[in-house]
């Protein structure tokens, strides 16, 4: 028969093994819970990131679309004084012609002569 000793031996290397197991296991899991933790901690980092750049983005793409906008603007206004300029410069040319062409009261015959002089260079 096995004396009492080595039942109480085997039982206490037993309870050794399954305390260190636990220990061990333990230590495990909590390594494991603080690296899923970092991890998480990480991924919620990427995604603030990604988020921050996302609404940056959008803010360059408003900014930028208002200062085209701008532009355009500027350019429209720009185009429309230059239309009111030409006209009002038609105007005038127009105005002056008619004024010439009445001041003088060229006719057929007078046009006929004046182009003859300028021709001969009088």
């Amino acid at each position: 028969m096995i004396p009492v000793k080595y039942y109480l031996m085997a039982a206490a290397v037993t309870a050794f093994i399954g305390l260190e197991s636990y220990t061990v296991h333990a230590a495990y899991q909590r390594g494991y819970k603080a690296a899923d933790t970092k991890h998480e901690l990480a991924r919620l980092k990427r995604e603030e990131e990604a988020a921050q750049w996302k609404e940056a983005l959008r803010t360059k793409q408003e900014d930028e679309l208002r200062a085209l906008s701008a532009s355009y603007a500027a350019l429209q206004s720009q185009s429309i004084q230059n239309e009111r300029t030409n006209r009002e410069k038609l105007e005038a040319i127009a105005q002056t012609a008619s004024d010439i062409y009445n001041r003088d009261c060229l006719d057929t015959d007078g046009l006929r002569y004046l182009n003859q002089a300028i021709r001969r260079g009088k």
